[in-house]
């Protein structure tokens, strides 16, 4: 029963803070990685471009403070729902 419980509970999240930004390529590129991999590889091409923008894409570091006392580094890709959502927060405890 308890590995239910620890499956579904879910953390309250108490504050955010920033802790770095690094660098990795904008939508704009993104976009043409996708395009030229669709002209020279087809689907194929576009899936291998699609995993390059994903790890190649840029990223953003959260500190994140719960409510049961733990602490943990967050790695986020920019602009994503996870993003949005911590810096929702993050704008919150200012």
């Amino acid at each position: 029963m308890s590995f239910w419980k620890k499956l579904f509970n879910i953390k309250k999240i108490i504050k955010v803070e920033f802790v770095e930004h690094i660098d990795g390529l904008d939508e704009d590129e993104k976009l043409a990685n996708l395009v030229v991999g669709d002209m020279e590889g087809g689907f194929e091409g576009a899936v291998v471009a699609d995993v390059y923008n994903q790890y190649h894409s840029a990223k953003t570091v959260f500190r994140v403070y719960y409510e049961d006392g733990t602490i943990a580094l967050e790695e986020v890709e920019d602009y994503s729902s996870r993003y949005n959502f911590l810096v929702k927060l993050l704008k919150v405890n200012r």
